[in-house]
């Protein structure tokens, strides 16, 4: 029996400059899918957003 190990890939890791994220969303933006908001996500991650609201804006994120 084959198998197969596929990793989980994350496009986030691959957002390195202004760029690359805005390459990355107008190709999601092509394909008028539900991958947009996937693209969105990736791209928040890549540049950090969490971090940048908790250190620049002086906000963090809410939990219970």
């Amino acid at each position: 029996m084959l198998v197969t190990n596929i990793s989980e890939f994350d496009a986030g890791e691959y957002i390195e400059s202004d760029e690359d994220a805005i390459a990355y969303f107008n190709a999601m933006a092509e394909t008028g899918d539900s991958t947009l908001q996937a693209s969105l996500d990736d791209i928040s991650k890549a540049r950090g957003v969490i971090q940048i609201a908790a250190g620049e804006a002086g906000v963090g994120r809410e939990t219970e």
